[in-house]
């Protein structure tokens, strides 16, 4: 049966195979000296050590606020201490705040299962807290409203903050977290592109910018660039992040119903379903992934109606023209450098041919041919994967061929193509 309202907190140590594989031996000064101070901590605020595994713990305490001040003393300790070959181990905490079924000296249950989940999507050095702890502590707490976030086997997202501790780091990548969102896994990295990342990053997190379109040539990268962008703000959506992919829809009413399918709006009966849309997404917060736009832009309005009525959504979007509404930040995404779009070829070449060694003469071809498809990452990478059959300067030979053939006949070459 459930127990009385406890306040539950879960730490490990995040890559502690690493670091184990690091200092060998060592390894155990380090977890002994971590598990001393983080014992001392449990213990200075009153909680009671449910059990240990590894390099984790489980503590439970009476009220929030002690088991926020034990975290902070954990931190501060381990960041203070001297370690075995300065190798200072990064500790990880959730907290929440629940009532758990009590077996005996143990607990379960889903409020136990909430906690560690928490944890689980920290970063070393990072405390998160859930909503009900939050709300359970005084104003004088100092955190980080961190959004919703989707956590592995709960049903609903979770709302988390992250406690501000003086004098130790505040800004972690994003959580760990599953999240809202149907963005695609990319399978391979992203190469080049820092700059136009950085870019587009800034323009979507500009409060004054709600729309931002990323323009450009077929095969320049358009799709590939804001998936990685929308990936890295992810948590800053509480309502998720939804790419609509646009080349397979043919007109304004097929959009407007992918548009609905994919953030889970139902048709009214008798209510145009454009108006029931944008009275559904009105009140919600994410961002829009709209990709290949260019053949669509006769549904520009719906976009338009979309962003006047929802005050919280956000709008990405993908085309070889602007969509020319109110508050556009259009940004044009360049070919790639010649430098990044041979990094780029060695990549995909190198996964069909994993032996494959490049000597100077192979690597002046790899230049030309990435010169002559204009640095279009998709001419770039279809290349590539045809070193399957050629070598550097044959595929070289075979495409300056084909440029001529085509040049004879007037059509663009390859590279432009696309």
């Amino acid at each position: 049966m459930s127990g009385e309202p406890v306040t539950m907190l879960f730490t490990d140590i995040a890559e502690s195979t690493r670091q184990l594989e690091r200092l060998g031996d060592r390894f155990v000064e380090l977890i002994g000296q971590h598990d001393r101070l983080v014992r001392e901590a449990i213990a200075a605020h009153g909680g009671r050590e449910v059990h240990t595994a590894g390099d984790s713990f489980f503590a439970v305490f009476g009220h929030a606020e002690d088991a926020v001040r034990c975290a902070e003393q954990a931190q501060l300790a381990l960041a203070g201490a001297e370690w075995p070959g300065e190798e200072r181990p990064r500790v990880r905490m959730g907290i929440h705040t629940g009532a758990p079924v009590v077996h005996g000296s143990d607990f379960a249950g889903m409020d136990v299962h909430r906690a560690a989940r928490v944890m689980q999507v920290a970063h070393g050095g990072q405390v998160l807290l859930t909503e009900p702890t939050r709300e359970a502590l005084g104003m004088s707490t100092e955190v980080r409203d961190l959004g919703y976030h989707r956590l592995k086997d709960l049903s609903g997202p979770e709302r988390l903050f992250q406690l501000l501790m003086p004098g130790l780091q505040t800004d972690f990548p994003p959580l760990r977290s599953l999240n809202r969102s149907n963005l695609p896994a990319p399978a391979t990295r992203l190469v080049g592109r820092r700059e136009e990342f950085e870019t587009a990053r800034a323009l979507l997190s500009s409060s004054e910018v709600r729309l931002v379109t990323l323009t450009g040539p077929g095969g320049v990268g358009k799709t590939r660039l804001a998936i990685e962008v929308a990936t890295d703000a992810i948590s800053r959506y509480r309502d998720g992040v939804w790419i609509v992919p646009l080349a397979p829809i043919g007109d304004r009413a097929l959009m407007v119903s992918e548009l609905a399918r994919v953030v889970d709006v139902a048709e009214v009966a008798g209510e145009p379903l454009e108006r029931t849309l944008t009275a559904a997404v009105s009140e919600r917060e994410l961002l829009l992934v709209l990709d290949n736009f260019e053949h669509l832009l006769d549904a520009v309005p719906v976009v338009a109606d979309v962003l006047a009525a929802a005050p919280g959504v956000e709008v990405l979007a993908t085309s070889r023209e602007p969509l020319r509404i109110a508050g556009e930040q259009r940004m044009e995404v360049p070919p790639l450098a010649v430098e990044d779009a041979m990094e780029l070829f060695r990549e995909r070449a190198m996964a069909v041919r994993p032996e494959l060694t490049l000597d100077e003469e192979d690597r002046a071809a790899v230049a030309r041919i990435c010169t002559g498809l204009d640095g279009l990452p998709l001419a770039v990478e279809l290349a590539a994967a045809r070193i399957a059959v050629f070598g550097p300067r044959a595929l070289e030979s075979r495409l300056v061929e084909r440029l001529a053939r085509q040049e004879a006949h007037g059509t663009c070459p390859s590279g432009s193509t696309r």
